[in-house]
């Protein structure tokens, strides 16, 4: 009876969470511009190191878009589908996996490296109350197809059986054309293009010495 209680608050979370999605993360990026916190000074490192995180993440969700079409960014329950191809053949949540990694890349742009020992555990929590959440409701709509593409497909990454799953991940080009996956992807551009500028902007300010900062967070 407790798991069961346990497991209702995780599901409720979870969905609770899904609808949340757009604005959790936003506080995180935001202290990303205005901390300047003990930060590690390599611009070589920060500057290939992150955009190749963000580049990667990008890729990854525009693969998964490619094939998984307008459910991407859906908000109805309903709607929820299993998809087998493509980088569903590696993962079943690449678009999860391609944000945690743009993250990523933003993090180490922002010269904020030990922010990483916070942000990778808390994504990684906070997707995956999401996906227990999602995959509750497959079980639900599909049972016997979402059982059996679990066991095929890890939920987030295995090395087992890899060359077979990248063989079928490429072996389907996908459904979705090109321009819709940009069209749909439009927001995430924009992100990346709009948060690139500001961290350009503060490397530019605490090289000449004008640190960007809180006034309750110290430089």
């Amino acid at each position: 009876m407790y798991t069961f209680h346990v497991l209702e608050k995780m599901n409720r979370l979870g969905g609770w969470l899904f609808y949340q999605r757009g604005i959790i993360p936003v506080p995180f990026f935001v202290t990303l511009f205005f901390m300047s916190y003990r930060p590690y000074r390599n611009d070589f490192f920060g500057w290939t190191l992150g955009p190749f995180f963000i580049m990667l993440g990008m890729f990854l969700r525009c693969w998964g878009i490619k094939h998984i079409g307008k459910h991407s960014r859906t908000r109805k329950r309903q709607c929820r589908k299993i998809v087998m191809s493509g980088p569903y053949a590696l993962t079943r949540n690449p678009l999860y996996l391609g944000n945690l990694s743009i993250t990523i890349g933003f993090t180490v742009m922002s010269e904020l490296l030990w922010m990483l020992l916070i942000v990778i555990p808390f994504f990684l929590l906070y997707y995956t109350f999401i996906v227990f959440w999602e995959e509750r409701i497959l079980k639900e709509t599909y049972p016997e197809e979402a059982e059996r593409y679990f066991a095929l497909v890890p939920r987030w990454w295995s090395m087992k059986g890899i060359r077979r799953k990248f063989a079928d991940a490429f072996s389907e080009r996908g459904d979705t054309p090109l321009r819709e996956v940009i069209y749909r992807e439009r927001r995430t551009w924009q992100f990346f293009v709009v948060m690139t500028i500001l961290l350009l902007l503060k490397d530019a300010l605490n090289n000449y010495h004008y640190p960007v900062w809180i006034p309750f967070i110290l430089n």
